[in-house]
This record gives structure tokens, C-alpha cells and sequence, in this order.
């Protein structure tokens, strides 16, 4: 069972009782659909939380602990919408690696996790080359992180993909 109370230390030293649910949405930006996890991330593009020393998890798989419930030994937590950063609950479900593969497979993403066309990564390439774009505001317009984006622009990801 997730613990939803945290002692911590004030600055007088004295131990206080934080509530991890309210500390946890502190770092969540509800989107239309997705609940965007602004907090620290993994290099992956998922959400990181910290219950405790030592106790890092992904925020994903936090935010089910929190609003569904355990998750079973040998699960991992899966999104509906695909983005990393989303810890929205009603767009998680407790799946396996033969589960994700399947889901991937059905949405398109077989190789790279890939939800871009070619010609969506040349366009990114383009309109970013242009100044008039940032990679958060493209990341916007295609779906997908800024992260990301940095790393189609400098062609850390899709390097074959010419303009």
C-alpha cells in the first residue's frame, strides 16, 4: 500500500507531515485530456517522484498507486494516450511486455515507438530550422515532448530521414 503521508524536516528542524497525493498533483499540469507531469524526468520522457529516501518511481506508476491502486508484482503500468508524460489515471492500465508490444503494434508504433510519418519529421526539422518555432511549441503541435523534438532536430532520432 502507497503511504499518502511523508515526514519531512522544516528549516527549524522540526518533522512535519506532508501529504504525498497534494505534493504529487503539484507537479501535474491538467491538459485537455492528459494530466502532464512538469516535475523531474527520466531521460526516457516519463515522469519522476520522489515518496521518500531513496523511494523514486516513475510518476506514472505513482499516480495509479495513488488514484486506482496497487500494482501487481510483475506489471508494468501502460498509457492509453501513448505520451510519457501523462500520469491522467483514466489513461492507465496495468499491462505486461507481451501487453505493450500488442498495444504498440495495434497503434502503429513498431520500431523507435514510433508515432511520427516521415514526412511529420521533415516538417518538424523544417519549421524548427525556420527560428519561429520552439521545441516545446512543436512538441505541442505533434504530440509529443520538446525532448523529443531536440532530438529529431539534431537527428539523435530518425538520423535517416533526409530533408
Amino acid at each position: 500500500m502507497l503511504f499518502t503521508q511523508r515526514r519531512t524536516r522544516s528549516k527549524n528542524g522540526q518533522f512535519i507531515e506532508t501529504d504525498i497525493r497534494s505534493r504529487f498533483m503539484s507537479f501535474v499540469s491538467k491538459m485537455d485530456n492528459c494530466w502532464e507531469w512538469i516535475g523531474a524526468k527520466h531521460y526516457k520522457g516519463y515522469g519522476e517522484f520522489s515518496i521518500g529516501m531513496k523511494k523514486k518511481d516513475k510518476s506514472h506508476r505513482i499516480s495509479y498507486r495513488l488514484f486506482i491502486g496497487e500494482i501487481p508484482f510483475g506489471k508494468m503500468i501502460c498509457h492509453h494516450c501513448d505520451n510519457r508524460g501523462c500520469v491522467n489515471p483514466s489513461h492507465l492500465f496495468i499491462g505486461d511486455a507481451l501487453t505493450n508490444n500488442r498495444d504498440r503494434k495495434i497503434k502503429g508504433r513498431n520500431g523507435h515507438n514510433r508515432k511520427l510519418t516521415d514526412i511529420q519529421i521533415k516538417e518538424i526539422r523544417k519549421l524548427f530550422s525556420t527560428n519561429k518555432f520552439t521545441k516545446e511549441k512543436l512538441g505541442e503541435m505533434f504530440n509529443i515532448s520538446g525532448r523529443h523534438i531536440g532530438h529529431i532536430v539534431r537527428r539523435q532520432s530518425w538520423p535517416n530521414i533526409s530533408q
